[in-house]
């Protein structure tokens, strides 16, 4: 299964990023590279990304490559949401969107994250 694929949800097509159970911080940095190539493709202002991260493990280069992606999608998502943070996650989170100066809501379950990505 691709882990960078579109979704379909109420008729909406959102970029999902299953990062779960990835434990491979090198395997992240890949599939960083390919999200920012699929969103290149992409009209401006258009993409809506779902993001879940249970249990991924990261590292200081996942974490600046996803600033990077974060940073250069900014002119072609419409919106974004994170699903599955606990702990570390968070604060690596929080960071993140802070530097990025995006708004992207965390969320505890996948259902309500997709809900609120299609009213957007």
């Amino acid at each position: 299964m691709d882990r960078i694929r579109f979704i379909e949800h109420r008729k909406r097509r959102i970029l999902y990023y299953d990062f779960r159970d990835l434990l491979d911080p090198e395997q992240a940095i890949l599939l960083l590279d390919r999200a920012e190539e699929i969103v290149r493709g992409e009209a401006p202002g258009s993409v809506l990304v779902l993001m879940s991260v249970r249990n991924l493990r990261f590292n200081s280069r996942s974490v600046a490559r996803l600033r990077a992606l974060v940073e250069h999608n900014r002119p072609y998502v419409r919106a974004s949401a994170v699903v599955g943070m606990e702990g570390l996650h968070k604060l690596i989170y929080f960071g993140v969107v802070k530097l990025a100066r995006r708004n992207i809501p965390a969320f505890d379950d996948e259902g309500a994250a997709k809900e609120w990505l299609v009213t957007q």
